[in-house]
């Protein structure tokens, strides 16, 4: 699909398509959310972490994120790690 575009018509079928997909943890967010709340295990986070060494982000998207985070109170707490 490289240097191709949808038709907004396209787009509006795969969005509704997107949303009647039985995907019941989709949109939980917060106190809804099945892990919310839980602490993930040393193995888990240890996997996470392998999994994500030697990825890198492009510095268009390292520019989006801090133009998303600019403004924000407490930023401290919403932080995204960027991996270097």
């Amino acid at each position: 699909m490289s240097g191709r575009t949808h038709s907004n018509e396209t787009k509006q079928i795969m969005s509704d398509t997107a949303k009647e997909i039985d995907n019941p943890g989709r949109f939980k967010t917060g106190e809804n959310n099945p892990n919310f709340g839980k602490t993930l295990s040393y193995k888990t986070k240890t996997k996470i972490s392998e999994a994500l060494k030697g990825t890198t982000l492009s510095d268009e998207t390292k520019t989006k994120i801090s133009d998303a985070m600019k403004g924000k109170k407490n930023q401290k707490d919403q932080e995204v790690p960027l991996n270097k």
